[in-house]
């Protein structure tokens, strides 16, 4: 609500906007608190590696053809 005072200044009251503006506030840090936990979701954890074969995989000696002019030194 606005109003003058006597010297022709507005003033605002914040009667009934305090409560609303709290339950925005608590509105907010709820949602933010919702999301925050939805982004900690829990996920099967993958079983330990027992044995890694060096001859297979994505590595680049095993990727790219040798042959004639070219020459990977690894």
């Amino acid at each position: 609500m606005i109003a003058e005072d006597s010297r022709g200044r507005k003033e605002t009251s914040m009667k009934g906007g305090t409560s609303n503006n709290l339950c925005t506030v608590r509105l907010m840090l709820w949602l933010l608190a919702v999301l925050v936990l939805a982004g900690c979701a829990s996920r099967p954890i993958n079983a330990p590696i027992a044995q890694v074969d060096p001859k297979s995989g994505y590595r680049p000696y095993l990727l790219i053809p040798c042959g004639r002019g070219t020459s990977i030194n690894i």
